[in-house]
């Protein structure tokens, strides 16, 4: 029989190899939580930018001849996707699988940086579980892709600061600089790097330097480019009218879920350390902002835009997690993890909170893609490269159909509520298309969120018999609510 010297030996092996390697079961757990999502087919956002990309490899160009308010990198970024997968929506999970498993080793390396006496770990994995919440796991979404940038923008600094070699400055401005132009929601987070940068990098008292350069005019440089871009393209008036002048969120107001949460996580961490202040104050101004310029109330503000705050906050997690010391560093950390699912439960529990909402996008997304998948194999053929206007929630048939739009509107939806310029000029555009020469073929998606509307010009056109109705589809999705039935119905109207 084994000694217990043996047995002893045996043990402490085991759970020195799982020390050693607890992170990849934790990746695992990632994959499996994600694994459902694979499947799903490409959200209405995800839609618009792929819409977008794919224009690009086709010569248009974005904000004249497409519409939509995102930064050029994020069209880029898609333009590259489109590429590579086409209509394969696998191939973009697994990229942005890979994007937020990067963006965890990131906030790894720079949580031991900022806090280098504390357990890094318990940042990277609260950042990997709540990117992995139903309402913030953002497929086709800007934030993870800003996220990453900025991490990444961070990291450099501080390796810069440990190495001084110029190549990681110059990064360090590039990588901020693309945050922005992916989404310029990203301006506020971006601080926290130039916060980085003034207080490990630049001399002080702060005065001109090479290293002001070095950081500078990389981050610059993209902003030149772009403006240059626009002149060139003739783009710059519509860029202004569509991305700046008429997409500003309202002044926002605070809820009550953002005291909540200042007052669970900020309290234990206030103090003089600067490094914790200013993650702290990013966090702040995200849970401040977010939940007033979406509309939510309550705990209705845990969705996509919400991941913005989620790598100071994690940061903070890390550094929070030490003010709890037990005898057993193991627990402090499963206490930690804990504490983190107990915080991410609220938003499950919470009654008619975003993340049982965004289930029922899911879910409904799966019986549209049902229908629309019939759609594409009665009328692909006799719709490839012809013109055709969708009005809906979902842009998709674009991409499926490899139709036509004429317009560089590509939804009607009254997405901007409140900026009547982009609503009226959607109205005029389409009005003066159909008035030129009408659209080939008219797909109208009644969905329960009702937030298409179709032109006049358009329905006076049907109603006098300038369409025959071709195709419709009925269908409906259980709701994980019981009480509701989402349903919806396709028409799909053909130029007689």
């Amino acid at each position: 029989m084994p000694s217990k010297q043996n047995e002893q030996a045996t043990a402490d092996k085991f759970a020195a190899f799982v020390h050693k390697h607890h992170i990849l079961a934790v990746y695992l757990i990632i994959l499996i939580l994600w694994l459902p999502y694979f499947s799903l087919p490409f959200s209405h956002d995800e839609s618009v930018f792929l819409n977008v990309g794919k224009g690009i490899t086709e010569g248009k160009q974005p904000y004249s001849d497409m519409f939509d308010n995102k930064g050029p990198v994020l069209y880029l970024f898609y333009s590259i996707l489109w590429f590579l997968f086409g209509t394969n929506s696998l191939g973009y999970r697994l990229v942005f699988f890979i994007i937020l498993l990067a963006s965890g080793v990131l906030i790894n390396r720079l949580s031991k940086f900022l806090f280098p006496e504390k357990n890094p770990r318990i940042a990277e994995i609260s950042y990997l579980l709540l990117m992995s919440i139903p309402s913030v796991i953002s497929f086709g979404m800007s934030e993870p892709i800003v996220n990453f940038f900025l991490l990444l923008a961070g990291v450099c600094a501080v390796k810069y600061a440990s190495c001084r070699k110029a190549a990681f400055l110059v990064l360090a401005g590039i990588f901020t600089s693309f945050a922005i132009h992916t989404n310029p929601i990203a301006i506020p987070a971006s601080f926290f790097i130039f916060w980085l940068v003034y207080e490990f990098i630049l001399p002080n008292p702060l005065r001109f330097s090479r290293e002001l350069l070095l950081f500078a005019i990389p981050f610059l440089l993209p902003f030149l480019l772009f403006f240059a871009y626009l002149l060139y393209a003739n783009s710059l008036s519509d860029y202004w009218f569509v991305c700046i002048s008429n997409s500003m969120p309202a002044l926002p107001v605070p809820n009550a879920a953002a005291f909540l949460t200042i007052g669970i996580i900020g309290l234990p961490l206030l103090g003089k350390d600067r490094k914790v202040l200013a993650c702290f104050g990013i966090t702040l101004f995200y849970l401040l902002v977010i939940p007033g310029a979406s509309g939510f109330t309550s705990w209705d503000f845990l969705y996509h835009r919400s991941a913005l705050f989620l790598p100071f906050f994690c940061l903070l997690l890390s550094n929070f997690s030490e003010k709890l010391k037990t005898r057993n560093e193991h627990l402090n950390c499963a206490f930690f993890i804990l504490f983190v699912l107990c915080y991410l439960n609220s938003f499950f529990v919470s009654e008619g909170s975003h993340a049982v909402y965004n289930y029922d996008i899911d879910a409904y997304a799966q019986g549209s893609i049902s229908a629309h998948e019939e759609l594409y194999s009665k009328f692909g053929k006799e719709i490839n490269g012809k013109e055709l206007a969708v009005f809906g929630y979902d842009v998709s048939p674009y991409i499926y159909l490899n139709a036509v739009n004429p317009t560089k509107y590509y939804y009607l939806i009254s997405k901007f509520k409140g900026q009547a310029a982009i609503n009226a000029d959607i109205q005029k555009t389409y009005a003066e298309k159909q008035a030129a020469k009408p659209f080939d073929y008219l797909l109208i998606h009644e969905d329960f969120l009702n937030y298409q509307f179709v032109p006049q010009a358009i329905n006076t056109s049907i109603q006098r018999g300038g369409y025959s109705l071709i195709y419709k589809k009925e269908f409906s999705t259980p709701s994980r609510r019981i009480d509701i039935e989402l349903k919806s119905t396709l028409y799909l109207y053909k130029r007689t």
